[in-house]
């Protein structure tokens, strides 16, 4: 039997890894949040205007010549659809607010700029993933701007109806989906409707507010031609994915291509490299493949 002593130095070193490790799972579980535990938000009215203002000037039409972050340059609202969202957007009235998102990190951008302007303290409905998710000072920063975790069977709804009831308003945002479409209206999602219903209901028992469904729908459009520009990153998507480079078409139709080279990779993934594929699955469209 052979018996090896560690030198002092080396027991040393030893605990005072062990003791950074310890200290390392102290601050990991002080800044770690449960992504499922659905916390009150606690919105500050002054934190909330001056992040609309930060909001406004860096994400959206930025400051000096430099663009924001999501180069929106104007967002064009009807005179007449303007008065209309005021005539019901206002502290006179429980609203909830359903707009029609066309893509992410526009989205609440401009769901913010909305709220900063006609209804400053509006509490808005978002993922669990970015309101828990993002560790403990970020959850802290989100429910300070009144966001609200679409944690399942958390406290979401009741804590929406209560601050509704309030005549300060509800967004949902909507509930952590976007469509990717900018032209097709989409329906309604239920939790709008449901908590509409229970807001009408308390209200109509206490003589309160009268309470309004508020569809918003956002079309974005280029105010210039981008197509140079999206021909130079599908480029970049037929480099990386070594995909066929499709040359001399338009942006619709090299985009079109570039899903069917996807889509033939893996129905060769998927069959015998040494076979052909079946003539059913040639002869059918994109879809039915």
């Amino acid at each position: 039997m052979q018996i090896t002593r560690t030198s002092s130095s080396t027991v040393s070193r030893l605990n005072q890894q062990a003791n950074l490790l310890r200290f390392q799972g102290d601050i990991k579980r002080a800044v770690s949040v449960d992504v499922k535990q659905f916390k009150t938000p606690k919105p500050s009215k002054i934190r909330m205007k001056i992040s609309g203002y930060i909001n406004r000037t860096l994400m959206l039409y930025g400051l000096g010549g430099v663009p924001g972050l999501t180069r929106i340059s104007a967002i064009d609202f009807p005179k007449a659809e303007e008065e209309k969202l005021v005539s019901v957007v206002n502290p006179n009235h429980a609203f909830f607010i359903g707009p029609n998102h066309p893509e992410f990190l526009t989205d609440w951008m401009v769901d913010k700029e909305l709220s900063h302007r006609y209804a400053p303290e509006m509490a808005c409905w978002a993922n669990m993933g970015i309101v828990n998710g993002m560790g403990r000072i970020a959850q802290y920063l989100w429910l300070r701007q009144n966001l609200i975790a679409n944690v399942p069977g958390g406290g979401g709804k009741e804590y929406s109806v209560r601050w509704a009831l309030k005549g300060k308003g509800v967004l949902l945002h909507p509930e952590g989906m976007v469509n990717w479409t900018g032209d097709k209206v989409h329906q309604f999602f239920d939790g709008t409707v449901d908590m509409s219903f229970e807001a009408a209901k308390r209200s109509a028992n206490a003589n309160g507010k009268p309470v309004y469904i508020v569809p918003t729908v956002y079309k974005q459009q280029f105010v210039g031609d981008v197509s140079q520009g999206l021909q130079k990153e599908m480029a970049k998507v037929e480099k990386q994915f070594q995909l066929p480079v499709s040359k001399g078409l338009s942006v619709v139709e090299r985009f079109a291509e570039i899903q069917k080279n996807i889509l033939r990779r893996k129905e060769e993934e998927f069959l015998d490299k040494k076979q052909k594929p079946a003539a059913p699955i040639i002869g059918q469209n994109f879809f039915e493949r």
